[in-house]
């Protein structure tokens, strides 16, 4: 049973049936196995009171209705209690956030930082312009599906179609008003989310719809301006609660079309058992759509061999170069024929170990982006973009707040007029200019803004080292800087950049006895420049020897962010002199240096000590190894380890989340569970019975002291009245003396409670017949 806390509009729904939403769903959606809790102002404290049989916790979903915080105990009770509400999402639940009057602001206002959900999940209400005041203008488009991303497609068509036309049917047709959207979504980080449904109607994107891109913990979030509950798109709401309360339809399961598989059978009971989002299909043809959202598949052993690994060329995509994303991660599980006389699984997997160490590195190098520099430093945000850039993925989402950060820097040309950071600006704009020139000239970082930069650089290496000059020589003629010098040549600067070429070119000639003084950085800067100069090959071979003996033996120079800039700078050589790009000894250093970085790997926190330029760095130098010296067996082994973790999806990454392996264990563990409950249940049943018996012996004892000492009680009475009778004047005498009646009242006040209050005790008749029910 999926159980979803529903918190809605307490006095609406009071003179509304439209906003009695927990109602509404019940009764519209009929889903099976599926219970909605209505939540208002009268018991929202339940929903948050630790100690509450309601709390959150307790919930699959969290459905956060239209204007439900327009009542002020229901929006003091949210904005109270956003850690319960983070910790629910990291617990990999499901939360949808409608509209919300109360919590919205106008648009020449500055939103306080997002409403109710926490980070990266921060998002703003903008209120529509008041020339606006017709809440029933504007059209509802649906928004291009990024690559790598499944929850808007499932929410638009998973288990139902979802049509334009539909949405602005039930718009304008409904028991609330004609309706489109009252507000605007804005979320806070930008790469957390995906677009779903917008109104492009007014130039531009509004976006009235947005669900989470990024799961770091399997959580699921939709967010809406548009008064879906209120309105009742009832196609679309099924839609939002499945994906929200149930997730990702992450496994397929494959059957035969006679369905004669009684392993396969065990399979499906098993998923549904552990409560495994999956869809089944009966042949081999899945829709390219889901091909893109299913991570695992598991083949009947009805299929062929020959069929299954056609099927699986199909859908486990092209061999990746740097990283496979994890969106992109398949694997297959095919049965084997029980009737071969053995049990066999075959797996098919197409991606590494080292994939999944980057996925989860990569999302949280994206959770820690808050709309400008990484951790607000130049030198974090130049790491993480020339490491996407290096890799290949998209960084076009974050450009525009890293851009915005720049600008205050820049005065005039150089990054605060420091020439380490002017030079490594120049460098990540190059870099960047060759795939994203257009997010520059709109970031305002054109051609010439560039080769202001580079001017104020040439301009003041008067006086620098020849290490500073280096470094200036990297950043002026390297990866992307062709545009720049040839502006700086239109523009009188050739005489300056020749000068510049000549003085670096005699700096390199050092002398093979001064190379062991230099820093290790040094030497790979010095690699780099005289890898593909002929005349410097002794000056190379120097520092590649001095560099390999510098190695300690853990396979690290020094720190772990050293280690992994030397990586990506001897990597990124290009055409570099056969000696070093050869040398069976250099592949020995760099692969016992890579191992170094994996094993410096945290899984607890999925980085590199949660350093972020140590964690860009390291995924950086894994993925440049992996395009270099990608081997067969890294596409067939994954450690145990890597496969029993939970992998991210993110901007570029998605999440592997079933490995078939973990649900037979998760089953044997649950069966195993069911045998120990049933064997203390027939311990306690002996228990009890032993226990009855002795009871019973117990209850016949206490019978037989209580009549022994009723009746010596009573023949003691029985003697003083014939003693009265026969001697009465003996028996004043006896009484008359002292230890004669002190030994009467001693024995009497012993021998009463004896029989009567010490003696063994037993429950009432109904106790005991329950006791000897339960004994049977």
């Amino acid at each position: 049973m999926y159980r979803i806390a529903v918190v809605q509009n307490q006095s609406e729904s009071f003179r509304a049936g439209y906003a009695d939403v927990a109602r509404n769903f019940g009764q519209q959606l009929r889903l099976d196995g599926y219970e909605f809790v209505p939540f208002d102002g009268s018991n929202i404290k339940d929903l948050f009171q630790p100690s509450s049989a309601q709390n959150l916790k307790n919930y699959d979903a969290l459905f956060v209705s239209t204007n439900a915080a327009s009542d002020e105990k229901t929006r003091e009770a949210i904005d109270q209690n956003e850690q319960q509400i983070e910790t629910f999402l990291r617990s990999g639940k499901g939360l949808y956030l409608g509209y919300q009057k109360k919590m919205s602001v106008e648009g020449d206002r500055e939103a306080a930082g997002g409403i109710i959900l926490p980070e990266p999940y921060r998002v703003s209400m903008t209120n529509r312009p008041a020339s606006e005041p017709d809440s029933s203008a504007g059209t509802i488009s649906i928004a291009g599906r990024p690559q790598h991303s499944g929850s808007g497609f499932l929410l638009l068509n998973s288990p139902h179609r979802v049509s334009e036309e539909l949405l602005m049917t039930h718009c304008r047709e409904n028991d609330f008003k004609a309706h489109v959207y009252r507000a605007v979504l804005a979320p806070k980080n930008e790469a957390a989310y995906e677009v779903v449904l917008e109104d492009r109607s007014y130039g531009g994107s509004r976006r009235l719809m947005l669900a989470n891109r990024s799961s770091l913990y399997g959580e699921r979030v939709v967010v809406s301006t548009i008064a879906v509950d209120w309105e009742g798109h009832w196609r679309l709401l099924e839609n939002i609660v499945r994906y929200i309360t149930e997730g990702m339809p992450r496994v397929a399961l494959i059957a035969s079309p006679d369905d004669t598989d009684s392993g396969f059978a065990f399979v499906r009971s098993t998923a549904k058992l552990l409560r495994v989002t999956n869809r089944a299909y009966v042949d081999l043809d899945v829709p390219e759509e889901f091909s893109r959202i299913h991570d695992v598949y598991v083949v009947s052993s009805k299929w062929s061999q020959d069929k299954v690994e056609t099927f699986w060329q199909a859908v486990a995509g092209p061999k990746a170069l740097c990283i496979q994303p994890a969106s992109a991660f398949r694997r297959l599980y095919h049965l084997g024929d029980s009737a071969r006389g053995s049990t066999s699984l075959t797996r098919y997997v197409n991606y590494t170990s080292i994939d999944v160490v980057l996925n989860d590195a990569l999302l949280w190098l994206e959770q820690q982006f808050r709309g400008g520099f990484w951790a607000g430093g130049f030198w974090n945000t130049h790491d993480v973009l020339v490491m996407m850039d290096g890799l290949g993925l998209d960084a076009s989402t974050y450009l525009p707040g890293v851009l915005s950060d720049i600008q205050p820097h820049l005065r005039p040309g150089g990054y605060d007029a420091v020439m380490g950071p002017s030079c490594g600006l120049l460098s990540l704009l190059n870099r960047l200019s060759v795939k994203y020139s257009a997010e520059l000239d709109d970031g305002e970082f054109p051609v010439d803004r560039r080769a202001e930069i580079a001017s104020w650089i040439i301009d003041n290496l008067e006086g620098q080292s020849d290490v500073a000059r280096q470094v200036a020589a990297r950043a002026l003629f390297g990866r992307g800087g062709e545009p720049v010098l040839a502006f700086l040549q239109e523009h009188g600067r050739g005489e300056a950049l020749k000068a510049l070429r000549g003085i670096v070119r005699n700096g390199l000639n050092v002398s093979v006895e001064r190379i062991p003084s230099l820093s290790e950085i040094d030497l790979v800067r010095l690699i780099q420049l005289t890898s593909n100069v002929q005349a410097l090959e002794p000056v190379l071979v120097a520092s590649l020897d001095e560099l390999k003996n510098r190695q300690n033996d853990s396979g690290l120079w020094g720190s772990v962010g050293r280690t992994a800039n030397i990586i990506i700078s001897m990597l990124e050589i290009d055409g570099a002199s056969p000696r070093f790009g050869h040398d069976p000894e250099w592949d020995e250093v760099i692969s016992r240096a890579v191992e170094a970085l994996r094993g410096s790997y945290s899984g607890e926190i999925t980085s590199w000590g949660g350093i972020i330029q140590d964690t860009a760095m390291s995924v950086h130098a894994l993925g440049l190894y992996r395009l270099r010296y990608d081997v067969e067996s890294q596409e067939l082994f994954e450690t145990v380890e890597a496969d029993a973790r939970a992998s991210a999806q993110s901007a570029d990454v998605g999440r592997a989340r079933i490995d078939l392996g973990e649900l037979f264990a998760r089953e044997l563990d649950h069966e195993a569970s069911i045998r120990k409950l049933i064997d203390e249940a027939e311990y306690a049943r002996q228990q009890t019975q032993v226990q009855s018996r002795v009871l019973k012996r117990t209850q016949w004892s206490a019978s037989v002291f209580q009549i022994l000492g009723v009746t010596s009680f009573l023949l003691l009475i029985a003697l003083l009245v014939s003693f009265w009778l026969s001697e009465a004047q003996a028996l004043r005498n006896v009484l008359s003396s002292t230890g004669s009646l002190l030994g009467l009242v001693v024995g009497a006040i012993i021998a009463i409670p004896i029989a009567f209050f010490l003696s063994p005790r037993f429950g009432t008749r109904d106790e005991m017949t329950a006791i000897q029910k339960d004994g049977e």
